[in-house]
């Protein structure tokens, strides 16, 4: 558009009371002509609105009954479970978390939820951390508030915590109906002052139906030796335990009551804990059925060459050796030489001393 005063727009010039009357008269086309087209935007925005409400409203209608062709609604329900098996961890046990199947698979919809849960063996396995509250929570409320109320409040609170996550481990039980069972559980025993574990009653109460077990933190053997048989743990095939400042309950001799190491089944055994005191040949295994040994414990307990080359010969089906050992005297020994047909792997660790032995693996 072609303007009079086209050579001093972005200027600095002044017109003068004859030239602003000449630009309010040349601007009176164009500001009606704006005008007009201010009027028509609007009008086009409004109908714009107008049909994105009406297409959205559509699309929705669409959308539901589309949602009913959908090939998984149509899905055979082996092959829906299989999906929800492929959901699982393949790494760990699952752990009781909305984000973590098999919980995950029932927020989907009330029929995935009525599959999931009927389904046993998606709760077969279980990851569980026992609530705690550190000491120093305790000693802070004593200390900062001067009165014994906030650490009996910490405390209650604590048991709250506890009981609510042992009907959670029940129902979850419950759910895996029959199916044998693989269990992982962290003990927290800073409040106990019984050191035993609530929750650890509850998975004993089902020990028959053990298939690998895996208990890590601060353990008492006592809550492990009740008065039940090697037949009580008939499906148990893996026993890891993990001890974390183990109580002086844990001599050698409770070792020797340990009725979960004479599991008919058992394969796999793991032993760690650096204040874990044992004689593994005095242990009450089948070691002619072991497949896996690891025993990363404390120097006390007697683990030597010797000792080591012993368990190899009383093991002929053991696959993975992982062990400590400690040799006071070190020095080679007559017989030293050791044929196992079936092992493949071998990790020592020497604490002290090296008593020279040589592997033919076959």
């Amino acid at each position: 558009m072609e303007s009079p005063f086209g050579s001093y727009i972005g200027t600095n010039y002044a017109p003068s009371a004859g030239e602003l009357c000449q630009i309010f008269h040349f601007l009176k086309d164009p500001l009606d002509r704006l005008s007009s087209l201010d009027r028509e935007i609007a009008h086009v925005a409004a109908t714009l609105s107008h049909l994105q409400s009406e297409r959205h409203v559509l699309q929705q209608f669409v959308a539901a009954h589309q949602a009913l062709t959908h090939p998984i609604r149509r899905i055979p329900l082996e092959i829906l479970l299989d999906i929800f098996a492929a959901c699982l961890p393949t790494h760990r046990n699952p752990v009781m978390s909305t984000a973590d199947a098999p919980l995950l698979l029932g927020r989907v919809c009330s029929s995935w939820r009525q599959i999931s849960t009927t389904t046993p063996t998606l709760w077969s396995r279980l990851h569980i951390v026992e609530p705690g509250l550190p000491c120093q929570s305790l000693e802070a409320a004593s200390v900062d508030h001067g009165t014994a109320n906030d650490a009996e409040s910490a405390r209650s609170e604590f048991e709250a915590r506890m009981r609510l996550r042992v009907d959670a481990v029940k129902l979850w039980l419950r759910r895996s109906g029959e199916a044998p069972l693989s269990l992982s559980l962290l003990c927290n025993t800073d409040l106990r002052s019984d050191g035993e574990s609530a929750i650890l009653e509850v998975l004993l109460a089902v020990r028959h139906r053990w298939e690998r077990i895996e208990l890590a933190g601060h353990l008492s053997m006592r809550q492990l030796q009740e008065d039940w048989g090697s037949d009580d743990v008939g499906q148990l095939q893996s026993l890891r335990l993990t001890i974390d400042r183990a109580p002086v309950s844990n001599r050698i001799s409770q070792w020797g009551k340990l009725n979960l190491l004479r599991a008919p089944q058992l394969r796999e055994l793991h032993v760690v804990g650096d204040t874990v005191w044992l004689f593994p040949l005095r242990l009450p295994l089948k070691w002619d059925e072991l497949i896996e040994l690891n025993l990363e414990v404390s120097v006390t307990a007697n683990i030597s060459s010797a000792v080591l080359q012993d368990i190899l010969k009383l093991c002929p089906r053991l696959k993975t050796l992982r062990s400590w050992a400690w040799d006071g005297n070190p020095r080679l020994e007559s017989g030293g030489i050791i044929t196992h047909h079936a092992l493949e792997t071998l990790d020592l660790h020497y604490t002290r001393g090296l008593r020279l032995i040589i592997f033919r693996v076959h």
